[in-house]
């Protein structure tokens, strides 16, 4: 019971994550709002890496499947998947980052800056003490469930999903 009510925390965790996602279409100019994530070969979050993206990069959204967008990458020509969550939409008039990029205007100029960062532990213990938060059921998931690869993998092809593109 202990561990069906913590899969349901995660589980709404990330739900509500993904519910302040801004839909993307095809055509759209995004920017990297996170200070790094992975561009992948399918729209897998077990896709091969085929590059890292940094904060403020701007692509071109292809193809939108789910929550991944497929995109061009001008720097070096190279198309790959991201996940919606790591981009924002350039803001017209909006907030702008130091380097003059518009980073959108869902997110405050704090936001903004504190997904520059990453989410360490640093930024937690101080967005946490500034919201009144606490992480405590948060990190005692993450440490007590940790799964190898494979047996990510059989749990998702036993509930069904496809494992397409998954790194072997």
């Amino acid at each position: 019971m202990k561990r069906s009510f913590q899969i349901f925390w995660v589980f709404l965790l990330i739900t509500a994550a993904g519910a302040g996602i801004a839909a993307q279409e095809p055509g759209d100019q995004v920017i990297v709002g996170v200070r790094e994530t992975a561009f992948r070969s399918s729209p897998s979050a077990l896709g091969r890496v085929i590059a890292q993206l940094i904060y403020e990069e701007p692509l071109e959204v292809l193809e939108v499947r789910g929550d991944w967008l497929y995109c061009f990458r001008s720097e070096d020509e190279q198309e790959g998947w991201v996940h919606a969550s790591a981009v924002v939409r350039p803001a017209r008039g909006g907030l702008f980052s130091s380097s003059g990029r518009s980073v959108g205007s869902e997110a405050t100029t704090e936001e903004v800056s504190l997904a520059g960062k990453g989410f360490n532990s640093e930024v937690e213990a101080r967005y946490a003490s500034e919201q009144n938060l606490s992480y405590d059921g948060v990190n005692q998931i993450e440490n007590e469930y940790v799964f190898e690869l494979e047996s990510l993998i059989d749990f998702l092809q036993a509930g069904g999903l496809s494992t397409e593109g998954a790194a072997q």
